[in-house]
Formats: C-alpha cells, structure tokens, sequence
C-alpha cells in the first residue's frame, strides 16, 4: 500500500489529494515518468487524464493563487500541531465529513484574477525569494 500526496497551501492550510504516485505514459508523459492518481493513470487502453482531478486541481490553484503551495505526502502529518493537516480533500461527492465534500469545494468561488494587485499582495519574504531567481 502506498503514500498518498497531497497539494497543501502553506498559506491558509487547505489542500488537495493528489492520490498515489503512478506510472505515466501515453501522450504527453513518457513511460519512465510518474504522476499522481488523481490526474490520470495507465489502464487497459494506455493513459488517461482524470477529469475529476484536473478539474479538482484546476479549481485549487485559481482558489490558492499567489500563496505558498507545496507538494507533501501523507506522512508530513505527523509534522502538524493540529489535526486538520490538509492530506484528503476535497474527497467524494456526498462525503459525510462537511470539510472533504467536493461539491462544497468546487463551490467556493476564488473570486476574479487581479494579477497587478495580487503580485503587490505578496508578503515581503515571497518578494525577496522572487527578486532571487
């Protein structure tokens, strides 16, 4: 049984599953590349994007734009002080934990891109790695 990952913001504790790692292949990925479960996997016909994961993904980075994000396994857990480590949601459709429901999840509105204000937003210690690269 393996680990599963999760996209975590640093900022605000939110996060989202990534699944397991797997195996890539098709077009786009090689064969020798790995990705997470919930974005696509191989199966009897090749790869295959998942539209539930991408569409999961898509809507948590427009949600946690301009914040820290970070990928982390399940196991960073042990790490936090509270218990509400960000490892699993948004989960199933349905999910009796109000927290994990995606359909909560994907209704959350992130509101419309400002890049000019958002880029002035930006704490002063994320300015000063950026002016590094």
């Amino acid at each position: 049984m393996g680990v599963t990952w999760s996209l975590c913001c640093l900022d605000c504790g939110d996060g989202v599953l990534l699944g397991k790692p797997v195996k890539g292949g098709g077009p786009g990925p090689g064969p020798g590349t790995l990705g997470f479960e919930t974005l696509g996997r191989q199966g009897d016909e090749g790869w295959a994007p998942a539209a539930e994961g991408a569409a999961n993904l898509a809507h948590f980075l427009m949600l946690h734009r301009c914040h820290e994000l970070r990928v982390l396994p399940e196991t960073a857990g042990a790490l936090a002080t509270r218990e509400e480590f960000p490892t699993a949601w948004p989960d199933q459709p349905g999910d009796p934990d109000p927290a994990h429901d995606r359909t909560r999840f994907l209704a959350r509105d992130p509101g419309r891109p400002d890049p000019v204000a958002e880029t002035a937003a930006l704490p002063e210690r994320v300015k000063a790695r950026i002016a590094e690269f």
